[in-house]
């Protein structure tokens, strides 16, 4: 009986901890270099759902950057955050620089590509924003494979999360120091 008491209490909290890591798929970019258009403050990106959004990071490569990360079996990081502007009372622990962080991922990839990201927000520190609007960081940076400094410059992004207009990003990616 208490085994079948903790597993009810224990279900919805498995349920959310699922829903956090499900969703990276990683397509490679098609050789004809037809990325998406890249996004700006205007092009806010799709939030469907109750708590749940979906958004592509495509990278793309300067032919430089390109050849030393393939010479060097490097690799890049996409890290990405969403936040929300913290409502009246809101608890302080849960609010940081950009608001109340409800999601920070990280994904590896070999070279330019997309990268799918899917997060189901948690309820919790959803109720702790003001229902303004989400906000979105993302940037990315070499994997440190072949060196123990970052290689990359890909400018990063920061943006709105909403219904509305195209659900894709695009950061162009050149070497630290490259013109």
């Amino acid at each position: 009986m208490a085994e079948t008491g903790i597993l009810m209490k224990l279900t919805p909290l498995l349920i959310v901890c699922a829903g956090l890591f499900i969703g990276c798929d990683r397509q490679q970019a098609s050789s004809s270099n037809a990325l998406p258009p890249r996004a700006t403050e205007q092009q806010p990106l799709e939030l469907s759902g109750p708590g749940t959004v979906h958004f592509d990071v495509t990278i793309g490569l300067s032919k430089d950057a390109r050849k030393t990360l393939k010479d060097g079996h490097e690799t890049i990081i996409v890290a990405v955050w969403i936040s929300g502007n913290p409502k009246k009372g809101a608890n302080p622990k849960n609010i940081g620089e950009e608001g109340v962080e409800l999601a920070h991922r990280t994904r590896e990839i070999s070279g330019e590509g997309t990268v799918r990201f899917s997060e189901l927000l948690p309820a919790e520190l959803m109720a702790q924003t003001d229902g303004s609007g989400l906000k979105l960081q993302a940037d990315a940076y070499s994997g440190r494979k072949s060196s123990a400094d970052n290689l990359l410059d890909c400018g990063g992004y920061w943006g709105k999360l909403t219904t509305d207009q195209s659900s894709s990003i695009r950061l162009e990616c050149k070497l630290i120091g490259e013109k």
